[in-house]
């Protein structure tokens, strides 16, 4: 399913137009981030929050998705990959 979000305008003749809003609904800003988080701890990437996304997910995304790894097991309390979080990388899990 496809979600258009959509911004009222009215025209100098009156007419009402509706504008797309890309840049407030960025993919990366609604989606979940555990897949992303491991692909960047498989290459070594381990400081996500200075990392530079070029549009950053809100932190409070990747603090969730941060806690999920970690309950998981996927990560340990550095934030780094366990040997289930390799295994987990090798697979893609949101389908």
């Amino acid at each position: 399913m496809i979600e258009l979000f959509v911004s009222p305008i009215v025209v100098p003749d009156g007419l009402m137009m509706y504008l797309p809003l890309y840049k407030h609904f960025l993919q990366i800003q609604r989606a979940n981030l555990g897949n992303v988080v491991l692909l960047l701890n498989s290459l070594g990437i381990n400081d996500l929050v200075h990392f530079d996304f070029m549009n950053p997910p809100p932190a409070k995304n990747l603090s969730i998705a941060l806690e999920h790894l970690y309950a998981l097991g996927a990560l340990n309390r550095n934030g780094e990959l366990t040997e289930v979080g390799d295994n987990v990388c090798v697979h893609d899990t949101d389908n």
